[in-house]
């Protein structure tokens, strides 16, 4: 666009707001039917990044308000790259806004330069002045997208075949005159290449790339180079297909403070990929290489092969973390020391009780293991397919080291609250013969199995009808303290069969018995009718809300008083207690005549998935174990 006023002098100095519009309106003058976006590249691509190479003044930058704020956020075992923050893209960023530049080795920020020479012939300083020049810089810096700076410049500095020669015939270097044009209100006047160059502070290299590189008005922008090497798209769909046909599980004991699931634990990426690899061989598969296999099972999973040895303490990490960014209140140091005062109780009064010897009082302490699985076979094809869960509920008595396993599958029975009071009932039916007179019980503060109203309505119901026990006391670990004696017997447990195989779910009870050569655990089955609807009595003896606030009790006491229960409550071990009254009124129900309905009438139904794939694996064990998966009841 040539300016038809280019010799005349700007009466009224730029507005910023003038020049942005100049800077704006440069991108329709030649298509005014073409959207943005069709020339846009951070538009189409938030993540373009121009190639230094092609422009060697202007590195483009990368703008993390142009990344789309609906990305979906999705957790991995590793955390990903952020490259927003990575110091090169923070000084490239920087550069490209005009905040600084590099020349000959040092760094300065990007300045209007000095104006040309008094005697030029186009007289520039006359036309600008230098809170004008000003204003044209900020503009041009200040639109934060690299193309519309490349744009401006293909609009204002143009390229005219040249009107005369001075070489006298002989071959000249230059083919072309380039006229420069800065915005003066409504017009563009020219100026020469000096000011020009001086007022954007950039280099000549610059003006030549855009001028070589451009199309009906605008500067044509490099693609983003497709990487030679970049993995297709269906092979690293196999990998994650892959990973996602291995079973998996829940934590057992984080399961409520973390995402992450867990993997067979003889497993591990390098046995992941050799089967990856068996798998592409009958698939017909293009396998990738181990690296690429382990970077996607880290960034876009977030599994792990072996489930924590123990509780991780949500309340202490809180309060660390406060602690380092010195955000603590008065309430948070009085709460972190009731928590640690309740944690070191629990602990000081289990030695205590785990001293007294007497031959009239047993303390233990009880834990459900974390779930296992049969059959447990070290066959490749076993990974993939699911298995039958199997529960190890374990007491172990602290004055006399005897430990006590109590199993079942999942087809007889389920993890709740009454299949813990039922095999924590068949223990304490064992000392009450036994003669003991006084039991105290330690465990977790699980409310969905330990310290809950059907708890209470079980160790009640038998209390009544207790020929020797005349009192229970139950106290509770300080949440994410809840290390014990048990874990000891789970890991002894599970050490002892970690290389073995278990064709059936009975297979692990004869396990159990070997995990402790010195004192062998004393091992119980239990099946369907072992377990008993504590649900029924509690909602037809006792009110409604009888129990409330136990979520916050860490001990509980319970006696006989004249041939009924008494019921006491603290918030602290050894703290004050307040004695509940749990029965209704009017309804005067002999505890000691009442007869516990069972909980299940028969087996439990299984998936017809599971048990598809319990038949498939069948097939890798012995002929007399195969009809126990066969005959597993299934829904319909």
């Amino acid at each position: 666009m040539m300016a038809s006023g280019a010799n005349s002098r700007c009466a009224k100095r730029l507005s910023l707001q003038t020049v942005l519009a100049t800077v704006i309106d440069s991108n329709d003058e030649d298509s005014d039917n073409d959207s943005d976006e069709s020339y846009d590249d951070e538009v189409r691509d938030p993540d373009y990044v121009a190639d230094a190479a092609e422009d060697p003044d202007i590195i483009a930058e990368v703008d993390e308000n142009e990344i789309p704020n609906n990305t979906e956020v999705r957790l991995a075992r590793k955390r990903k790259a952020e490259p927003s923050s990575w110091q090169r893209n923070i000084k490239s960023k920087t550069y490209n806004t005009g905040q600084r530049k590099s020349y000959n080795g040092h760094t300065t920020p990007r300045k209007v330069g000095e104006t040309c020479a008094e005697s030029c012939k186009l007289s520039c300083s006359s036309k600008f002045n230098a809170d004008d020049r000003q204003i044209i810089f900020d503009a041009y810096w200040k639109t934060n997208s690299h193309e519309r700076r490349r744009d401006f410049i293909v609009n204002h500095a143009r390229k005219f075949a040249k009107r005369r020669s001075l070489t006298n015939g002989a071959p000249s270097r230059r083919a072309n005159t380039v006229y420069y044009f800065l915005p003066c209100k409504s017009e563009n006047v020219r100026v020469c290449k000096i000011f020009f160059l001086k007022t954007l502070d950039i280099s000549d290299s610059t003006i030549r790339h855009n001028l070589e590189y451009f199309s009906a008005g605008f500067a044509v922008v490099a693609k983003p180079r497709k990487p030679v090497n970049k993995l297709p798209d269906a092979d690293k769909q196999t990998v994650i297909n892959h990973i996602n046909s291995f079973p998996k599980i829940d934590s057992h004991y984080c399961r409520a403070t973390t995402k992450r699931q867990y993997l067979d634990p003889t497993l591990s990426v390098n046995a992941l990929y050799k089967l990856y690899i068996t798998k592409c061989l009958e698939e017909k598969w293009n396998p990738v290489k181990e690296s690429m296999y382990r970077y996607i099972f880290n960034t876009e999973f977030n599994l792990g092969f072996h489930n924590p040895s123990k509780d991780v303490c949500d309340t202490c990490s809180k309060y660390q973390l406060k602690k380092e960014g010195n955000v603590l209140s008065e309430s948070d140091e009085l709460q972190q020391i009731q928590h640690l005062k309740r944690k070191q109780q629990a602990r000081t009064t289990k030695e205590t009780d785990k001293m007294v010897i007497d031959g009239s009082h047993i303390t233990a302490v009880f834990d459900l293991q974390q779930v296992l699985t049969a059959p447990k076979l070290n066959v490749g094809s076993a990974y993939y397919l699911r298995k039958l869960n199997v529960y190890n509920f374990t007491i172990l008595e602290l004055q006399t080291h005897q430990g006590f396993c109590y199993t079942w599958n999942e087809s007889e029975g389920k993890r709740g609250t009454n299949e813990i009071a039922s095999a924590l009932t068949c223990w304490l039916l064992e000392k009450d013969r036994e003669g003991y007179t006084r039991v105290i019980l330690y465990s977790d503060s699980c409310g969905g199995q330990n310290r809950n109203r059907l708890m209470c309505t079980a160790l009640i119901h038998f209390l009544c009808n207790a020929k020797n026990i005349k009192i229970i006391e139950q106290k509770f670990f300080e949440t994410g303290h809840s290390q014990n004696e048990c874990d000891s017997m789970h890991s002894c447990i599970e050490r002892q069969f970690s290389k073995s195989n278990v064709f059936l779910p009975s297979g692990f009870q004869q396990h159990m018995k070997n995990a402790n050569k010195r004192k062998p655990y004393n091992i119980s089955e239990l099946g369907f009718d072992s377990f008993y609807d504590f649900d029924e009595l509690n909602s037809r003896v006792f009110k409604q809300n009888a129990f409330a606030g136990i979520i916050s009790t860490h001990h509980i006491i319970y006696s006989i008083d004249h041939k009924d229960v008494k019921v006491t409550f603290a918030d602290e071990i050894g703290g004050m207690h307040c004695e509940k009254a749990y029965r209704k009124r009017g309804q005067p129900v002999n505890l000691k005549s009442y007869v516990l309905s069972q909980a299940y009438n028969s087996q439990l139904n299984i998936d017809v998935q599971k048990r598809d794939d319990l038949l498939k694996l069948s097939e890798y064990l012995p002929k007399d174990c195969q009809n126990f998966y066969r005959q597993l009841p299934v829904d319909d």
